[in-house]
């Protein structure tokens, strides 16, 4: 059954066919019971990507008798229906069967149902991550004789990740998009060349494109889930000064894109999704975007979080070096507390400074100069960024926490 909030939404998109069934996993789920080999015994839908009145892309995992699949659902409108469905229909006669052993595998490929205009599939048949096929149909030549992998986490046509090993995880496997897999593997190879604490990377199989890499496995604990130790925050904070002073040479050709574009999209996003806070989300891109035009830049992390930081017996090391690049390194400290306070870790309108003070204990006598209003405004700009996650996450409060994110940004704008 949808929440109101969801019912308001599929009665203003009337052009996506199966927007409101897609939102409702107990709907979807009956509806999937009668086209699907196996009738999962319950729907959940982890992630949802929408583009007004042309589609929406959800990730899902079915609850089967074998244990859970992850899947995802993608529904368009009767005018693009057509092309696409054809698209996955292909796909799916060519289809093998799976081989492989873990949660990867799947006794089908994907479904089509015309009158919704909807298709579901396994992850191995999502077209924009063909390396998760790959690892479905061929397991023995991308990960060894006799190995498991399992799915960590999965967003349909953007990456998957999963782990080789159950025991003793080895090593950790991420599909991209191919063309987008050179710049993942990139981050980590620029970072190792400097000298830093980051797992070693590389593609599998690159003669075949097909966008997977190969990671070793960090042993440890992620930041957000380690006892709060400011000693260890001390060390994340000159890590993360480490990281600021690579020569730029390292990361060369990949240049954060100007922030206007990028929060105005944000903004629009928010728009959407509730429309009473669309002038203050547009205010917030406004003012944040001006405040961060012509600031000094460096090689940054480009995600940094806490759950990017494993503490180990050896020390802390970066993880998800997907999107290293060349940006203030404010964005890194600003996108930090961002998801600390998204997270509840950190309650909104804490000064940035106190926030992260355990954490500057560390990266401040690395030599780093903090402009306080950049700090302020990277932060809020982030936090718009994350303003629409908790419908995308489907919390089932989604308006309330947007609310709070869009103004936690807002107050960080208007401090002196």
């Amino acid at each position: 059954m949808l929440t109101a909030a969801d019912a308001e939404l599929a009665r203003r998109e009337t052009r996506v066919t199966a927007f409101g069934l897609v939102l409702d996993p107990a709907a979807l789920r009956d509806r999937l019971a009668a086209r699907l080999p196996e009738a999962p015994r319950a729907v959940r839908v982890d992630y949802l990507r929408y583009k007004p009145g042309t589609s929406v892309l959800a990730g899902l995992v079915l609850d089967t008798g074998a244990g859970p699949v992850r899947a995802y659902a993608k529904a368009f409108t009767p005018e693009g229906a057509p092309e696409k469905l054809a698209k996955h229909r292909g796909l799916a006669a060519r289809a093998a069967a799976g081989a492989g052993g873990g949660d990867v595998s799947a006794d089908w490929h994907s479904v089509v149902d015309e009158p919704a205009h909807l298709v579901v599939g396994t992850a191995r048949a999502d077209r924009r991550l063909p390396g998760v096929g790959q690892l479905a149909e061929r397991p023995g030549r991308a990960t060894g004789p006799d190995a498991s992998v399992r799915t960590l986490r999965y967003k349909p046509e953007r990456r998957w990740v999963g782990v080789l090993g159950h025991e003793r995880p080895a090593r950790l496997l991420k599909a991209h998009p191919p063309a987008r897999a050179a710049a993942a593997l990139a981050g980590h190879r620029a970072l190792a060349a400097a000298g830093l604490p980051v797992p070693a990377a590389e593609r599998v199989h690159p003669q075949r494109c097909r966008g997977l890499l190969s990671l070793a496995w960090v042993h440890g604990t992620a930041l957000d889930a380690a006892p709060a130790d400011e000693r260890v925050l001390a060390e994340v904070g000159a890590l993360l000064a480490r990281v600021h002073a690579v020569a730029p040479a390292l990361a060369a050709g990949r240049e954060a894109a100007p922030a206007r574009p990028g929060l105005d999209a944000a903004a629009a996003a928010v728009g959407v999704l509730l429309p009473g806070l669309a002038a203050e989300a547009r205010a917030v891109a406004r003012t944040a975007a001006a405040r961060l035009a012509d600031r000094p830049r460096t090689v940054v992390h480009g995600d940094f979080s806490a759950d990017q930081v494993m503490v180990a017996a050896d020390g802390v090391w970066l993880t998800d070096l997907d999107q290293v690049r060349i940006d203030d390194p404010l964005a890194d400290l600003g996108g930090y507390l961002a998801a600390e306070i998204a997270d509840g870790r950190v309650p909104p309108g804490t000064d940035p400074y106190d926030a992260l003070a355990p954490l500057l204990a560390g990266y401040r006598p690395c030599g780093a100069r903090l402009d306080r209003r950049a700090l302020a405004a990277h932060t809020a700009a982030a936090l718009l960024r994350r303003t629409a996650e908790p419908f995308r996450h489907r919390h089932p409060d989604w308006p309330v926490r947007a609310a709070t994110l869009l103004t936690a940004a807002r107050d960080l704008l208007e401090q002196p």
